[in-house]
């Protein structure tokens, strides 16, 4: 029996492996990541009792989460919460560990993990703020004295980021919690970013609950960009607000040739980002990066073409060397637009070539997992003046529940559902 399980604990290792790698991605369709959730539990249920050794030192980050899941799943009361207290003391730790721990402990939660996690939260001034990530991810309620920014200590970014991150997405979260950070930027003050995560959550939250001044706090910032660089958070911010007025800002970002500013101006979904991309995927520097951001509007893949080079006056020919290194085809793109001139007519915006509404919206996050994931969770509570889906550290299967309760809420009949229910704005 233990040469089967050191099977299924090999396995469940690789799998891991996969599956972190696809959820740090760009984007990644749902149903891979889902696929490999099955794959790593029943793996995980496979190991049974005959390898588990809580004794043992894990070698990397699949290693220590296989370690811990195995442990909650197989160990004896007794012994889980001996584990626990183990990946507890992992979260004070940089790297694989840390990591490992905070995802075992969100995944798999022992019954008494609320209790536990306040407990740890008194006593572990150092983890308070992974306990706050973890609590959010169990979606258990986080009691307000902890969430307090009066009694955060000033000089713990970390812990101010995670309380921070938590209350912009919690539905219970007033208004004037946000107003606090971002006002001083309204009333005039000097822009002076002492900690740009924070601000930049905190007007998330404002934007979520449809407070004008997280907008203007936002365009002063980008106002004084000579002076002092936007930073990509703030960018983002911009694409995610759907305001026409950063499109000049997002579309100047786009020039810097890298690929987030590329991608955020897609994700904007302006009409005129459109030939904007198209103009960057004639650029050699950037034009994959624009071809897949040009997919993210448009719903196109524009074909590949190999890379050409001048050979005499007008002839072209395959770069010698070169002939498979394929390029996207911006005549290709070029064609797809013409064939669509009602988008850039359109003060819509767009996202894989519909025009961006509550119901696409959740058609996307049903349909993509990654790092856009979580834009379109935020852009869709900002849109909707309420945070609607804070699932993203679950499991496929219960995000996908959540998400298939948004479909029917977004849907024709459901409870929001016609021209009100559209993103785009003025």
């Amino acid at each position: 029996m233990k040469q089967y399980g050191e099977t299924h604990r090999n396995c469940a290792c690789s799998l891991y492996a996969q599956w972190d790698g696809l959820l740090d991605a760009d984007w990644v369709e749902r149903h891979r990541l889902a696929d490999l959730e099955v794959r790593i539990r029943d793996h995980l249920f496979g190991v049974g009792e005959s390898v588990f050794d809580e004794e043992a030192t894990p070698k990397d980050e699949s290693d220590a989460f296989v370690m811990l899941a195995t442990g909650f799943l197989h160990g004896a009361p007794e012994d889980r919460k001996r584990l626990r207290e183990q990946a507890m003391g992992w979260l004070s730790e940089a790297g694989e560990k840390r990591s490992a721990a905070r995802r075992a402990l969100t995944l798999f939660p022992l019954p008494d993990s609320t209790e536990a996690i306040h407990k740890a939260y008194m006593d572990n001034v150092e983890i308070r703020a992974q306990l706050i990530d973890i609590w959010s991810g169990l979606g258990d309620a986080i009691p307000g004295e902890l969430l307090d920014q009066g009694a955060i200590p000033s000089g713990d970014p970390e812990l101010q980021l995670s309380v921070m991150r938590f209350l912009a997405r919690h539905p219970e979260s007033e208004v004037a919690v946000f107003q606090r950070y971002y006002h001083p930027l309204v009333a005039g003050a000097a822009v002076d970013i002492e900690e740009p995560r924070v601000l930049a959550f905190a007007i998330l939250g404002g934007l979520i609950r449809g407070d004008d001044d997280a907008a203007v706090a936002l365009r002063r910032i980008m106002e004084k960009s000579g002076e002092q660089p936007a930073a990509d958070r703030f960018l983002r911010l911009c694409a995610l607000s759907g305001d026409h007025a950063f499109f000049p800002v997002l579309r100047a970002a786009a020039n810097q040739n890298r690929w987030y500013p590329i991608y955020l101006l897609a994700l904007h979904g302006h009409p005129h980002a459109f030939d904007a991309l198209l103009e960057r995927m004639a650029d050699p520097r950037v034009n994959d990066f624009a071809a897949n951001a040009w997919f993210l509007i448009s719903g196109h893949r524009a074909r590949k073409v190999p890379r050409m080079a001048l050979v005499e006056g007008d002839a072209v020919s395959p770069a010698p060397g070169k002939s498979e290194h394929m390029i996207p085809d911006v005549e290709d793109a070029a064609a797809w637009l013409a064939r669509h001139p009602a988008i850039t007519a359109s003060p819509a915006h767009y996202l894989f070539g519909e025009k961006r509404t509550a119901l696409t919206l959740v058609q996307s996050l049903l349909t993509w997992g990654g790092r856009l994931s979580e834009d379109l969770a935020d852009m869709l509570s900002i849109a909707q003046g309420e945070p609607v889906y804070r699932n993203q550290q679950a499991w496929q299967m219960r995000q996908e529940a959540a998400l298939a309760a948004l479909m029917k809420r977004f849907s024709p009949g459901g409870q929001e559902s016609g021209p009100e229910a559209a993103l785009s704005h003025a």
